[in-house]
């Protein structure tokens, strides 16, 4: 049996909270939106708050993964952990595309099918599984690079993910407001850090 670790298990009830209280936060969030300007400002505040929960979840599955011991070759390890994502994603994307075509609010299009698995997913909440499944995809290669970087270099690269993720992305995000975009092609992509599209397309909105 598996030693469980105490404070990973704390934070997944954190993360899961936040992520309910977040779904709760939605609902009055779009109700608020053209009523109450003062009402809708802190329900933003407060929504800016429990998103944090989506992250530890990815870097949880860092954790964990990144912890575990060699699986075979690399083969073997993508039979076992990636294509078991990539079938439960197609299917769930192809249940929901079905019951889209029972109510009536699509038309079967085996190509508007094709895209909508690979370019935006079928339904909403869908949205991490295509994330999850390039993070499983290299995990073997990024636990082999972890390993061999010193503790210094670890430190500066965890460093230069930060500001090149998040300083360089608000900075786009709040110049893009202004119809002056800067840092557009010096962020780095969402496989190496976790970014919300939907927070950043809704300040890019204001």
């Amino acid at each position: 049996m598996k030693k469980r670790i105490k404070y990973l298990d704390e934070l997944r009830i954190f993360a899961i909270l936040n992520i309910i209280l977040l779904h709760i936060l939605g609902v009055f969030f779009y109700k608020y939106y053209d009523i109450s300007t003062i009402k809708y400002a802190f329900i933003t505040l407060l929504s800016s708050f429990t998103r944090v929960g989506i992250p530890i979840f990815f870097m949880l599955t860092g954790i964990l993964m990144l912890s575990k011991k060699e699986e075979g070759n690399y083969l073997s390890y993508f039979k076992k952990r990636v294509l078991k994502l990539i079938i439960a994603y197609i299917v769930f994307s192809i249940i929901y595309y079905i019951y889209h075509l029972v109510i009536g609010t699509a038309h079967f299009n085996i190509f508007e099918l094709i895209r909508e698995i690979t370019s935006q997913p079928v339904e909403y909440h869908l949205w991490f599984m295509p994330i999850i499944i390039l993070i499983y995809t290299f995990i073997p290669f990024i636990k082999k690079l972890v390993e061999n970087l010193k503790i210094e270099e670890l430190r500066t690269l965890i460093i230069l993910i930060f500001i090149t993720a998040n300083i360089f992305q608000m900075i786009q995000s709040i110049t893009t407001i202004f119809n002056y975009p800067l840092m557009n092609y010096f962020i780095v992509p969402s496989l190496i850090c976790y970014r919300s599209e939907e927070h950043t397309s809704e300040l890019q909105s204001l």
